[in-house]
């Protein structure tokens, strides 16, 4: 905090710096305040790693809210957090890799919904040839009005992609051309049941 200069010399009021004082004006007043001490230590790997784990849940909470807001919809109809800020807690909370960077998840422990929720039914398998991802589900197991949701996740921009498919198709397949983690949902017509939060795949391809 400055100190207010009372009664000023005729050299004043004066903007700049005089050995470790800085003079400033505000309102037609001058004041002083000595310069701030340096930081004799700079940041330590800890606060350096939290400020990376912050920046990239962040990152990554736009990309869901934007993607899949749903997964975190009230059955009230009211939300006392916006999804971006329900994504950046649970994001935050999820385990990372230790001492990656950017800071990553370990993104087969990764869930996207608070609460516990029932898995589905479902296998996959990757064709390296032809670079699609093959999924089976049992279409027992769901409802014509349901919706099969698969969620990409770029594991290097965390960048989000969704995927809609009919329940009675029970098979379908997807063409992965980057680093991604995938995720699986039920979803109702009406987006008020929402089931599973589930890792389902992860390719590693160059």
């Amino acid at each position: 905090m400055g100190v207010f200069v009372a009664k000023s010399p005729d050299h004043l009021p004066f903007s700049g710096t005089v050995g470790n004082l800085i003079f400033y004006v505000v309102g037609g007043k001058q004041y002083v305040r000595s310069k701030p001490a340096k930081v004799r230590q700079p940041n330590t790997h800890a606060q350096l790693q939290a400020r990376d784990r912050f920046r990239q849940s962040s990152k990554l909470a736009k990309s869901l809210s934007k993607a899949v807001p749903f997964l975190v919809k009230s059955h009230s109809g009211i939300l006392q957090k916006s999804a971006y800020h329900t994504f950046l807690g649970i994001l935050r909370k999820s385990r990372f890799i230790e001492d990656s960077q950017p800071a990553r998840w370990i993104w087969p422990e990764l869930t996207l919904r608070e609460g516990n929720v029932p898995e589905i039914n479902l296998t996959c398998a990757f064709e390296e040839a032809n670079k699609m991802l093959l999924i089976k589900w049992n279409c027992n197991s769901l409802k014509q009005s349901d919706t099969l949701i698969i969620l990409e996740i770029s594991t290097d921009t965390l960048d989000a992609k969704v995927y809609r498919f009919e329940p009675m198709s029970c098979e379908s397949s997807i063409l992965v051309k980057e680093k991604a983690a995938f995720y699986a949902f039920i979803l109702s017509d009406d987006e008020e049941f929402i089931s599973g939060s589930q890792f389902i795949y992860m390719n590693s391809f160059e």
